[in-house]
């Protein structure tokens, strides 16, 4: 036995064993690449096969309920009085069932979905536009809408609870 031929043996040994792996590793990358391009296309098919389904539906609804045109060619618009009447149509609410749009079996508190600032009336580009957000997840904009929108109703309730505590002040005051 040559102590240089011991060397040279473990050298080529450990030299062949990294090739080796690295030759498995990089299938093993190649591999995991791949099935993510897969599952990617496939994510993507999803999400467009669940858009035209939205989209088919909420024509549907939207054809159902009969939007109103205000006079002078004005935007069309879904009024509550006619969403509530529609709502009681079973295809109507089977169809924002399917959607998963209904969350309480009174049409008035459903509408409030659509017409956040209580208007009783939503044009119909802006009622496909919300049903279409309250189909997705929430997003960090829907989280402060919600954020600055319990501040308004904290502040709100804040003027109220003043206002009361002012008049029972007076009220003490007249009976005095």
């Amino acid at each position: 036995v040559q102590p240089g031929l011991v060397i040279f043996f473990l050298l080529f040994q450990f030299v062949t064993t990294l090739g080796l792996m690295n030759v498995v590793v990089g299938i093993i990358v190649e591999c995991t690449m791949e099935a993510a391009k897969t599952d990617e296309a496939h994510l993507r098919a999803e999400q467009v096969r669940m858009l035209h389904f939205t989209l088919t539906q909420l024509r549907h609804v939207v054809e159902l309920i009969r939007p109103q045109i205000p006079p002078g060619g004005a935007i069309p618009c879904i009024t509550k009085e006619r969403f509530c009447e529609a709502f009681n149509d079973h295809a109507v609410r089977d169809a924002m069932e399917d959607l998963g749009l209904v969350h309480d079996d009174d049409p008035a508190e459903v509408f409030k979905c659509f017409d956040p600032h209580g208007e009783s009336q939503v044009p119909v580009a802006h009622f496909v536009a919300r049903a279409q957000r309250l189909r997705g997840t929430a997003m960090a904009k829907d989280l402060l809408q919600f954020v600055g929108d319990s501040r308004r109703v904290e502040a709100a309730c804040t003027a109220l609870r003043h206002k009361i505590h002012e008049v029972f002040q007076e009220l003490g005051e007249a009976q005095q």
